[in-house]
């Protein structure tokens, strides 16, 4: 049996792995400031755990400026400045696939740090599968990805959620869809990536706007939707 698409969408999650390397370092109040020229899909509120001198450190991002710079509060007093140079790993998403209904269940086991990036894979899923021979294609398969992080529904206006959540969110669905674009496993007609922006996200009504939430979550974030042309033949996503 070909592998199923909700496989092929968590491997792709999973090669996200990218590191943040600071161009300089500041001292500010109690807080440090590392610039850099991609910041990545890191978000307000974020914490971060950076080794500094063979020990662990961790470090909450207090204020972000999209592809500038980020300033990082330590969770303990006295965590030392990260360095000019500093690099750090950047975190990928928790990946769950399933049903509104399911997805909200398994938030019940999913520990609050592990809810902070949070994708979601929509299902049910339908395929398309193609049978004839002369074609490398192998299937359509339409899909549906939602991307959340922790935001500040009661505080935020709707600008910050963008500044803060929104924006940042967005490069990561940049990242996927170049690795799409890098592999092998999908077929070179290239689809277009459609981005539904959800601020103090819930369930969209056209005119009342974001009322429900279906889950019972402080998220904002991004549903990217699209097809994914499968060829017929692939070692990996890679």
């Amino acid at each position: 049996m070909a592998k199923l698409i909700h496989k092929i969408i968590e491997e792709l999650v999973d090669s996200l792995d990218y590191k943040f390397d600071a161009l300089t370092s500041v001292i500010e109040d109690d807080s440090y400031r590392l610039t850099a020229c991609y910041t990545y899909w890191l978000t307000l509120g974020y914490k971060i755990t950076i080794n500094i001198g063979g020990t662990d450190y961790d470090y909450t991002i207090k204020e972000i400026e999209l592809n500038e710079s980020i300033l990082l509060e330590p969770c303990i007093s006295g965590n030392p400045q990260p360095g000019t140079g500093e690099i750090f790993d950047i975190p990928k998403p928790t990946y769950r696939h399933g049903t509104a209904r399911a997805i909200n269940e398994e938030l019940t086991q999913v520990s609050q740090n592990d809810k902070r990036l949070f994708f979601w894979l929509y299902e049910v899923q339908e395929e398309t599968f193609f049978d004839d021979p002369n074609l490398m294609l192998e299937r359509d398969s339409p899909v549906r990805m939602f991307l959340f992080a922790e935001s500040d529904i009661e505080n935020w206006n709707t600008d910050e959620h963008y500044t803060y959540v929104i924006c940042p969110l967005a490069q990561l669905f940049d990242k996927l869809r170049e690795k799409i674009k890098e592999s092998s496993l999908f077929n070179e007609d290239y689809q277009p990536f459609r981005y539904i922006y959800l601020p103090n996200w819930g369930e969209f009504n056209a005119m009342k706007g974001f009322s429900t939430k279906i889950f019972d979550e402080q998220w904002s974030g991004i549903e990217c939707r699209t097809t994914l042309k499968i060829d017929r033949s692939y070692d990996c996503v890679c």
